[in-house]
Order: structure tokens, then C-alpha cells, then sequence
């Protein structure tokens, strides 16, 4: 027979432990994300965008005016991500921007940070 109270209570004092054990970086690390996981978040948006649109777009527009707006879309898309990199990385304070309200508030003040919630959010 299984005896699960002895296994019952190993993991609780594993869990415990490991709670007791990450609760100063649980606060430091609360609002942060890796930049794995943020790379892996946009990729992901994006293939589950393109799945959605792709099939409308190609209807609406035919093989050529499809691929051509794939296109269009793809240029820009590269552009705006060259930009977003751009103001992150020429930050001038050198405070890191973790979120896009932060952004827009480096790039655009107190108005740009309102504005960029409201389409964010």
C-alpha cells in the first residue's frame, strides 16, 4: 500500500522551502520578463496574426494584391521593430523600459504614455 501522507508531507516542506527560498527575488523579478520570453510572446503573436489574417487577406485581394500586401505588411513590420529597438536602446537616462506606457512616455512625455495605455490596454 501507498503511504501518502509521508509523501504529502515531503513536498510540502519541499514547496515551503522553495517558497521560503525565492521570496526575495519573487519581489525583484515581479514585474520583469526575460528577454527569451519576450522574443518567444512577439513571434508568437505574430504567426497566430498571420494565421488569422492571411486566408482573409488572400481572398480579398487575390494571389498577386495578397502577396503584394504580404509584403507591404512585412516591410513595415520590420521597420517599426527597428524602431522600437532604436528607442529602447537609445534610452538616454540608461533606465531600463520594460513596459510600452514606458516607452511612450521616454519618446513622447506624460501624453505618449496615456496614449500608448489606451492602445495597449
Amino acid at each position: 500500500s501507498l503511504n501518502l501522507s509521508e509523501d504529502s508531507t515531503t513536498s510540502s516542506d519541499w514547496s515551503d522551502s522553495k517558497a521560503n527560498a525565492g521570496e526575495s527575488n519573487e519581489e525583484d523579478n515581479s514585474h520583469k520578463c526575460s528577454n527569451i520570453r519576450s522574443i518567444v510572446n512577439i513571434v508568437l503573436t505574430a504567426i497566430g496574426l498571420g494565421v488569422i489574417t492571411l486566408p482573409t487577406v488572400m481572398a480579398t485581394c487575390g494571389w498577386i494584391g495578397g502577396i503584394l500586401v504580404l509584403f507591404v505588411a512585412a516591410a513595415l513590420s520590420d521597420y517599426m521593430v527597428c524602431k522600437l529597438y532604436q528607442a529602447v536602446t537609445n534610452h538616454p537616462k540608461g533606465d531600463p523600459i520594460n513596459t510600452y506606457e514606458e516607452l511612450g512616455r521616454v519618446c513622447y512625455g506624460r501624453v505618449g504614455q496615456i496614449v500608448t495605455a489606451l492602445i495597449v490596454h
